[in-house]
């Protein structure tokens, strides 16, 4: 885990990378797919037009607990 902040504290601690011992629990909320990005090719002078499409696949996260020590 990169940092911790104790909003009670208002303590921040940051490791150089990671900080030692640190866990995060989390639980994962969805799968699913991205709205889809058009891609569009055109070369001009020539009638070159091309349509794309990509969906993005992502895994919706929710964190529930971080425990340094």
């Amino acid at each position: 885990m990169r940092s911790r902040e104790t909003r009670c504290r208002k303590e921040v601690q940051s490791g150089k990378p990671h900080i030692k011992g640190a866990k995060v629990t989390a639980e994962v909320v969805r799968h699913g797919k991205d709205k889809k990005v058009r891609i569009f090719r055109f070369a001009r002078r020539t009638g070159y037009r091309r349509h794309a499409g990509h969906r993005q696949d992502f895994t919706e996260i929710k964190i529930a607990d971080v425990k340094v020590g």
